[in-house]
Parts: structure tokens; C-alpha cells; sequence
């Protein structure tokens, strides 16, 4: 095959037959009787081999095209030593180019070191990247392992190459690439993990299987690198984790126990709430039971979620919060695991990755800090340290707990900036972009109307009046730090962007941008949940923990693959659920 340059810019892959049915004369005069040979299959390799160093370049490219069916097949050894000769000395672009295409319909390990020695060696050759992955067939985890080991001038190679290995979804060559970045020297750590998590960027989220590379993630999880730490945190995000990952890494009595929880068990704990209620009781087992975790007032400690978040939930969600808390760990509370160098492990909320110490806080507010040279490993687990009260806690018990909760989480009237509720003309402010909104009364999460946008999106990035200011401690009517909407929709996915000062986010950059479903963009974006919300789904979004300080001007509804809707959008100063 040959590579060419279309008129459209683009690089082309095509068939040397066409290129001579359509020009005969492309086809050199000294290889004429070849083809000729071809064509009545009448060619031996013993034909085109003197060809392959010949002087002029168009011959050799054609003889090598002619030459490469035989690479794999007894009776070619000949040929592809000629090949792999000639490769050494060949200086001609285009020549070089072919050799790497050709090459890869080989299975000889030679083949392969010589395609390794170009990805090192010629990078400067144009479409050469191209034709060294064309022409891997299966091995790119095993030039991967080459070029970390010595990777020579292929620096703006093995990110493609990375990239290409998470893309295909086979878990295999993708465990071995982890496994293989172990090895590499840390800055090429950050650029190889970054380039696997953006290949798998579009995945479904399924736990990784393979134990081993499981523990090489713990391991650069530990590294004294921030970026190698945050590379790996971004590959970590693109797996569902599982209980089923924890075993053999606990020590005993660090997690509680996983509890299944029936339905009949749980409508028992329902049915307790409309019985009578003793709020001092309820007080009394907050105290033994909540407060090593949970601080209401002067009462507890602040190591698990602010439940002033809880407050806007039904009892029954409430419920189901305490009777399984592995089923929903909020963003940032999830539990860590320290391997550490004297065999042992700690576990733990992690509050501080600091360049040369871990912080951790656990029950009773006790906080444990350790030294990054004494951690081997870093492990996200999917057991919250909340355990279940299923067993411990009669239903009778729950209704008094949750009594007495909502008598003492008092919150102010909350502060809000409406951006998008019922306004017909909303949609007409949304002036940019190829897709189309509306605003249409069909089924709407609240009030009369929702804004409907087809693909792709409609915005503006400076719409009338928006200047909100989001900070991490809003303490004035016009700051603000979490966002609210409801959203469904139908296609592959939804998404919203943020504007900051007029610009958009930058495509590789993740921050003011948010997600559900697919994101079949090229835009980073954080990922809300990995399902389509085909019903209203109510989400917040904490802007300041995701994006830091900035002023929001503008946004972009977004579509992928089908209608998106959006309503009741707000800015709020606490995460209370409407």
C-alpha cells in the first residue's frame, strides 16, 4: 500500500493497483515485466529482490510493494533480508516510508526491532509515526515496552502510541502497558498514563481486572511526582472499582463489612417512620453511632460529608443512605489505602497529598500523617468507612435518628442566582452554534417549559447580566459555588459547558466542563455519571472544587447523538438538593 497526501489535507492509505490503473505509468519502466509477471501470477521473490536497491527511488518503492506479500511466507526470507539491509541505508523519505509499511507484514522479530529503530530514529521523517503504527499488527504494547526502555528521539510518538493501545479496550495489552510504565524514568510516567486515560476517555467504566496492574497503579499512585500522582488519578477515574478489589489488602477491622440489604428489610425501616418518633433517643445514638464521622454543631467530628448536603433528601433516600453506604460515596470522601514499606496498611479519607507526606483522616477525627517514603502504594477503595446499620440499628432506632437530625440541621434560606427556569426568550440568547434550542412546555422536570438543544450545541459565552463570581466561601448575594440543574436526554450523551470571562475551556482541559452518557466530543470533560439519564436527573456540581475562582459569563448545552433538555438551572451557595 502507499501513503498519499489528498486534497483535502488528509493522509491516504491506498492500493498500489489503483495508483497504476489510474497512471500506468507510475509503474517504473525496469519493473514493468514484473508487474507483468504479477498479473499472470507468475512472480517470484528471486524477481524483485535485485530491485529493492536499486538507484532510482520509485523502483525501490514498488519492489517493495511488490516484495512484502512474501515477508510472512516460506520461500521470502531472501527478500526481507534484502529489506532489512536495504532498511539501514536507505536515506529517500519516501522510500523510508515504505520500508516501515512493508515491514509490518512481517511477524519476524527483526521486522519489529527495525520499525522500533525508526520510531526512535527517523521521527523527522513525515508520516512516519503513521506508518510505524500502521504496521505494528498486535505488538504495540511491545514497542510501548521498546521505546519506555529507550525511547531516542520517539518522544512525540509514544503518546499516540499509548493512546492507540487504551482506544482498542483490550484489557490485556492495555495491563501490560501499565505494567510496563513502572519502568519508565517519571516524567515519561505522566505522559504515558495521561495518553491511556485519554484513550479510554470514551470507555465504559468496568473494574480492571488484572491484579497486577492493579498494583502497578497503587505503586505510581505513591510516587513522589505530583503529575505522575495526578496522571494515575486520571487513569484510576476511567475504572469502576469494587469491593471485590479489596480483598487480601484490608487489614481486618479497617473497613466494616459489606451488608446486602433486602427489599423487605428495607420497607421494614420505611414502615418505622410513620410510627412515633423520640428525639432524645435519637440525639443519644447520633452521639455513639454518628458523631466519630459526622459533626452537627459542637457535637462530632468533620470526617465524612457535611450533612447540611442531606438535608433535602427524603427520609426514605435518607434510609437507604445509612442501610448501604458503599452505593453512593460522595466525590472526595472515598476511602484510601496506604501500602506501606513495613508490610502494613492504614486506611483512611485522604486530605492532603502533599510532596512529602500523606494525611489521612479517620473516625474520631483522628488524623494520620505519613511519610511519602514510608508508602509504597496508594489504593482507592470502593467500601465507604461508613458502615451499614442494617443489623446494628433496630428501624424503630433510624426514625429517632433521623427525627432528631431534622430537628438540629437547621440551614439559612438559601442564596440563589436563577439561571434558566420557565423564560421563553432564553433560547433565543443562546445565538451561536450549529445545533438549535428551544424552549419548549413537553414534559418538563419543573414549572411550565425546559430548553431543548439539538446536536451539536447553541451558546454564548457573555450572555446579559452574567458576572457571577464563583469562590470557594460565598459570603456575598453574588458569589456563589455550586451549580444546579436537572437534565435528560436522548442519543449518546449530555454535556454543559462554562464560560470564564468570555473564553470556553480548552479542549484538553476538563475544568467548566461536565458530562453524562458518552462523550463522543474531542473535549475533556468531568464525568458526571457513565449512564445516559433518559429521565430528569437532578445534579450540583461544585464548580469551586472542580474549577477554582472564576467569573461565569456564558454557557453551552450540548447534545451527542440526540436531543438534550435541560431545566430549572441555578447557582447555589450550599449543596441542598431542591
Amino acid at each position: 500500500m502507499n501513503l498519499v497526501h489528498g486534497p483535502d489535507g488528509s493522509i491516504w492509505v491506498v492500493d498500489y493497483y489503483r495508483e497504476i490503473i489510474e497512471d500506468y505509468s507510475a509503474i517504473p519502466r525496469h519493473l514493468q515485466q514484473q508487474y507483468t509477471l504479477d498479473e499472470l501470477r507468475a512472480l517470484t521473490p528471486r524477481d524483485v529482490q535485485p530491485f529493492i536497491r536499486h538507484s532510482a527511488e520509485s523502483v525501490r518503492v514498488h519492489a517493495l510493494q511488490l516484495a512484502d506479500r512474501w515477508f510472512a511466507k516460506e520461500g521470502g526470507r531472501a527478500v526481507l533480508d534484502a529489506t532489512l539491509a536495504a532498511a539501514t541505508i536507505e536515506t529517500s523519505p519516501r522510500v523510508l516510508i515504505q520500508i516501515a509499511l512493508s515491514l509490518g507484514e512481517s511477524r519476524d522479530s527483526r521486522a519489529f526491532a527495525m520499525l522500533a529503530r525508526y520510531a526512535r530514529e527517523k521521527p523527522s521523517v513525515r508520516w512516519m509515526d503513521v506508518a510505524v503504527l500502521a504496521s505494528l499488527h498486535g505488538r504495540s504494547g511491545e514497542l510501548l515496552a521498546e521505546l519506555i526502555r529507550e525511547p531516542g528521539a520517539a518522544a512525540a510518538l509514544i503518546p499516540s502510541l499509548a493512546q492507540s493501545i487504551a482506544a482498542r479496550r483490550n484489557e490485556t495489552e492495555l495491563a501490560q502497558a501499565i505494567n510496563f510504565v513502572v519502568t519508565a524514568k517519571s516524567d515519561l510516567q505522566s505522559v504515558v498514563l495521561n495518553a491511556l486515560a485519554n484513550g479510554r476517555k470514551n470507555a465504559p467504566r468496568k473494574p480492571l481486572g488484572d491484579v497486577a496492574a492493579r498494583k502497578t497503579l497503587a505503586t505510581l499512585a505513591a510516587s513522589p511526582q505530583a503529575e505522575v500522582r495526578k496522571a494515575t488519578r486520571a487513569l484510576e477515574d476511567t475504572f469502576l472499582v469494587t469491593v471485590a478489589d479489596n480483598e487480601g489488602l484490608v487489614p481486618a477491622g479497617q473497613l466494616p463489612p459489606v451488608e446486602t440489604v433486602s427489599d423487605e428489610t428495607f420497607r421494614k425501616f420505611v414502615a418505622a417512620l410513620a410510627g412515633p418518633r423520640d428525639v432524645e433517643r435519637g440525639h443519644t445514638l447520633f452521639v455513639q453511632a454518628c458523631a466519630t464521622c459526622h459533626r452537627i454543631g459542637k457535637e462530632g467530628h468533620e470526617v465524612g460529608p457535611d450533612l447540611v448536603g442531606q438535608i433535602g433528601l427524603g427520609d426514605e433516600a435518607l434510609i437507604k443512605d445509612l442501610l448501604m453506604p458503599n452505593d453512593r460515596i460522595r466525590p472526595g470522601y472515598e476511602t484510601t489505602l496506604l501500602q506501606l514499606a513495613d508490610g502494613g496498611a492504614v486506611t483512611g479519607i485522604l486530605r492532603e497529598d502533599g510532596a512529602t507526606s500523606i494525611t489521612l483522616m479517620q473516625p474520631n477525627g483522628v488524623e494520620r500523617v505519613l511519610l511519602r517514603k514510608d508508602v509504597t502504594g496508594v489504593r482507592r477503595l470502593a467500601g465507604s468507612l461508613m458502615p451499614s446499620f442494617a443489623e446494628g440499628l433496630p428501624p424503630v432506632d433510624m426514625a429517632n435518628v433521623l427525627a432528631w437530625l431534622r430537628g438540629n440541621l437547621k440551614t439559612p434560606k438559601p442564596v440563589q442566582a436563577m439561571l434558566f427556569d420557565d423564560e421563553p426568550g432564553f433560547a433565543s440568547l443562546l445565538n451561536e452554534g450549529a445545533g438549535s434550542a428551544d424552549v419548549i412546555s413537553a414534559k418538563p422536570r419543573s414549572g411550565a417549559r425546559c430548553l431543548s438543544i439539538t446536536p451539536p450545541q447553541r451558546y454564548s459565552a457573555r450572555l446579559p447580566g452574567w458576572k457571577y463570581r464563583i469562590v470557594e466561601k460565598p459570603s456575598t448575594p453574588d458569589e456563589f459555588r455550586y451549580l444546579r440543574l436537572a437534565w435528560r436526554a436522548t442519543g449518546d450523551g449530555v454535556m454543559l459547558e462554562l464560560a470564564a470571562n468570555g473564553p470556553w475551556p480548552k479542549a484538553d482541559d476538563p475544568r467548566r466542563r461536565y458530562f453524562a452518557g458518552k462523550n463522543t466530543t474531542s473535549w475533556k470533560a468531568h464525568e458526571v455519571r457513565d449512564t445516559l439519564p433518559v429521565e430528569w436527573r437532578d445534579e450540583i456540581f461544585d464548580l469551586w472544587k472542580d474549577c477554582g475562582d472564576f467569573t461565569l459569563t456564558g454557557l453551552a448545552p450540548t447534545a451527542m447523538g440526540g436531543t438534550a433538555f435541560f431545566d430549572r438551572i441555578e447557582l447555589i451557595q450550599q449543596p441542598v438538593q431542591p
